[in-house]
């Protein structure tokens, strides 16, 4: 796999004018960088964000998936994407390292 993909960067405002500001989603953030985006939007809930909250990142360097595998996405690549979609949605089953939902 290619690392060197150019890529224009994300535009959080027009993100969040098209899926925000329609009623799409509650809330909408793009970061940089992050290890996961799935760790970070737990703990978003677990703090208390709005149930239809999205995490966008531009690079990820220690995403992880079902059955404990994990993966980077180096900018440009695609974009890593989390959305809370519940109560509890966006916490990670109690089994995952470092889960305290």
């Amino acid at each position: 796999m290619t690392t060197d993909v150019v890529r224009a960067p994300l535009r959080a405002e027009v993100l969040r004018e098209q899926l925000v500001d329609q009623n799409r989603w509650a809330a909408l953030d793009v970061v940089d960088r992050t290890g996961s985006t799935n760790s970070d939007l737990a703990e978003a809930a677990r703090a208390g964000a709005a149930d239809r909250t999205v995490l966008i990142a531009e690079e990820q360097t220690a995403g992880r998936g079902r059955q404990q595998r994990s993966w980077t996405s180096p900018r440009g690549a695609g974009p890593s994407t989390s959305a809370c979609c519940g109560a509890h949605a966006a916490c990670p089953p109690p089994a995952w390292p470092g889960c305290r939902c």
